[in-house]
């Protein structure tokens, strides 16, 4: 098992930033996937 960063970890890593520096931004995404998600 290899410790390079799946895309999903890396995904995660982005959306944790975009969430720290702009958190009004991520409500909107947030938001969105949930309403796409209903």
């Amino acid at each position: 098992m290899n410790h390079a960063p799946t895309a999903l970890q890396l995904k995660i890593k982005e959306f944790i930033h975009i969430q720290w520096e702009q958190p009004t931004l991520h409500h909107h995404f947030y938001h969105d996937n949930l309403k796409l998600s209903l």
